[in-house]
């Protein structure tokens, strides 16, 4: 019992010692620092100047895209595109083909067309053929007619030559008798029918000719002229004026015609050249189509887009779409004030 207490005591002598011993060595330097604190004051940070540059930036939102692209497309309607030889993200080439269209229905307008070209040469050289026959028809019935007429005027003209000469023959006659009296036994004797039987030449009747037929084709009838071997000399006057007026009317009834016909060719020629030239365009226009259903890429690039599918009618616009993905740009909207920034 004593060995234990014993023990004990030195175990807190020890710790006594120890705590005595810590006392001394770090009190001191506690006090120390506090001192040295309170006599430094506050603690400032510092850095060490050097050149730098400032930067000033403005937020925005906007698109990036190429900063080159085309869109390619083909001079074409209602064109089946029968195959796509491209995708979004393939690379061309310039030049490089991209889709393939159905050509039939393109030929087949082009052989319609060529037929109707065909078509319209033969028909217009017909036309024309026709009006020149009719311009010589109307110069021919124009001369037939003038001719024909004209004889009539010199039957008419001879007719009255000779109906002046029985007239004066008769007055002479009448004169003779009347100087010779009732017994001279020259005057008119009614058994021979000579003398006085000729007298004025008054008679109707004998041969003569006559015009009932249509000048000018047709279409200007003639007024008759008769004439006969004993005609007077009013009545071959009258026969006279009126043939000459047939001559006159149907030459300018025959002559209206020939300038109608001369009308009539030169339209033909005109039609003929303005419809060989629509059927020649039309010709040239389906070769164009045909030969611009194909599309080609127009630069190198990449395909950013399609506007057709496979299959379906293209009726122009904008198919293919080829950007230049090596240099960008971007569009965005700032206010007037961080323009300069």
């Amino acid at each position: 019992m004593k060995k234990k207490r014993k023990t004990g005591l030195i175990i807190g002598l020890v710790l006594l010692t120890a705590a005595i011993v810590c006392g001394v060595i770090f009190i001191p330097r506690l006090f120390s620092k506090k001192a040295s604190r309170a006599e430094s004051g506050p603690s400032i940070n510092t850095v060490k100047l050097s050149k730098m540059d400032l930067t000033e930036s403005v937020s925005a939102t906007g698109t990036i895209e190429s900063a080159k692209k085309v869109t390619v497309s083909a001079d074409v309607q209602n064109v089946k595109v029968q195959k796509l030889l491209v995708e979004v993200g393939d690379t061309v080439k310039k030049g490089q083909k991209l889709l393939s269209f159905d050509k039939s229905s393109l030929k087949d307008a082009l052989s319609e067309a060529q037929e109707d070209y065909s078509d319209t040469v033969s028909q217009t050289a017909t036309d024309l053929s026709q009006a020149y026959r009719q311009l010589s028809d109307a110069r021919s019935t124009y001369a037939s007619d003038k001719a024909r007429l004209e004889k009539v005027v010199k039957e008419a003209e001879a007719a009255l030559k000779k109906a002046k000469k029985r007239a004066k023959k008769s007055d002479n006659a009448s004169s003779t008798k009347k100087d010779a009296g009732p017994g001279s036994g020259d005057g008119f004797d009614p058994g021979t029918g000579e003398g006085g039987g000729e007298a004025g030449g008054a008679m109707p009747g004998g041969s003569g000719t006559g015009t009932g037929t249509e000048a000018g084709g047709g279409k200007t009838a003639e007024s008759t002229v008769t004439i006969t071997d004993n005609m007077t000399v009013a009545e071959a006057k009258a026969a006279l004026k009126q043939a000459k007026e047939n001559l006159a009317s149907a030459n300018k009834q025959n002559q209206k015609s020939i300038t109608s016909a001369q009308q009539a060719v030169t339209q033909a020629q005109t039609n003929n050249k303005k419809q060989l030239r629509q059927a020649k365009r039309s010709v040239q226009d389906a070769k164009k189509t045909l030969k611009s259903a194909s599309m080609e890429a127009t630069m190198d690039g990449t395909v950013t887009a399609l506007g057709v599918a496979e299959g379906e009618n293209y009726n122009g616009g904008d198919a293919v779409e080829i950007s230049d993905l090596s240099s960008f740009q971007v569009t965005t909207t700032v206010t007037e004030y961080d323009i300069n920034k």
